[in-house]
């Protein structure tokens, strides 16, 4: 009898560690002067793509980090450290592309081009983060979310609120 080869069921998909969010005073205090670097970057973030701020446990100094989010997909991450802001982006190639062909600030294209390189693409990481570097990490969340937000994926909200107006009745016509 021929033996039977047993198939394992992959294990579902972990959701990252999620932790506390620390208190407004307390991170301020943390970070000092760049409380206002670390609000330009979520308020230009958010004024791309609206998306959720999640906070996870991580081993630096001030115990969590922070992840801007769309879904499940991972736009920016906020590292508060003393007295200043680490920001950290990753790009596909697609996205580092563009990046590197367009005319972004000196400083993001130099720290771009010394990004490391992982399977998922290049981790670049903006620290410290300067109220001068805001409108080059949008523009990176722009590359980023470039084909996404055009083609009404599942990153974009185009089919969820074309699902709404039609369940309340509105006429496209």
């Amino acid at each position: 009898m021929a033996a039977v080869k047993k198939v394992k069921k992959s294990a579902p998909k972990k959701k990252p560690a999620v932790a506390k969010a620390p208190d407004p005073a307390v991170l301020a205090a943390e970070i000092g002067p760049a409380a206002s670097v670390w609000d330009a970057v979520v308020a230009a973030v958010q004024a791309i793509v609206p998306c959720d701020l999640d906070w996870r446990p991580a081993k630096l100094p001030f115990g969590v980090y922070a992840v801007l989010r769309k879904k499940d997909r991972n736009l920016v991450y906020l590292m508060p450290q003393p007295g200043a802001v680490e920001v950290r982006v990753m790009l596909g190639e697609r996205a580092f592309g563009l990046a590197t062909a367009a005319k972004l600030p000196a400083r993001i294209k130099k720290l771009a081009g010394e990004a490391k390189i992982y399977p998922e693409g290049h981790y670049i990481q903006i620290a410290p983060a300067t109220a001068a570097d805001v409108p080059g990490i949008a523009k990176l969340v722009e590359y980023k979310l470039e084909r996404f937000l055009k083609s009404g994926s599942r990153f974009s909200d185009k089919k969820r609120d074309h699902k709404i107006k039609c369940a309340e009745g509105v006429s496209f016509g």
